[in-house]
């Protein structure tokens, strides 16, 4: 076990190292840029209302979780937060043109189903039937791969 001496002589020892570190070298918290606060004092900026050290936040299910290590009861409540509940079919029946939905199934068919793509529906919609016909199917611009599909700007679009 160290003595009081020994542990003396190991802080000054330490305060020397420090010492002869360059200002780069240092440990240093840099200061918020917006607000000036140091980040460990305000977990959000009050200038911007962004989150100090952002990087380290993640999101889960639409909540800020600051660890690597969330409760399975949280996990829980995220995924019931972000999950699409199933509510009851407007709709009796869509009627669609053969002719559009083999045209918009075409070029995917093509590439084996690897491709994603999206289409908007036009046609009709009767509430007293809940009936949709749908007359045709419009593929905005798009560029997709296996697993999703990513819009571009179409100025065709509103």
């Amino acid at each position: 076990m160290p003595t009081e001496a020994d542990l003396e002589k190991i802080r000054r020892e330490r305060a020397a190292r420090y010492q002869q570190l360059s200002e780069a070298e240092k440990p240093r918290v840099e200061p918020c840029p917006h607000c000036h606060e140091l980040p460990y004092k305000k977990g959000v900026c009050p200038e911007t209302g962004i989150f100090h050290n952002l990087e380290r936040h993640t999101i889960v299910g639409g909540a800020v979780v600051q660890s690597n290590i969330v409760r399975s009861s949280e996990l829980m409540e995220a995924i019931d937060r972000s999950r699409i509940r199933w509510v009851e079919s407007r709709t009796q029946m869509v009627r669609a043109d053969a002719v559009s939905l083999n045209l918009f199934q075409s070029f995917v068919r093509q590439l084996d189903w690897s491709l994603q793509r999206y289409g908007i529906l036009y046609g009709k919609y009767d509430a007293s039937l809940n009936l949709i016909e749908v007359h045709a199917i419009y593929e905005p611009e798009q560029h997709g791969d296996a697993y999703t599909f990513h819009y571009l700007p179409d100025k065709r679009l509103p």
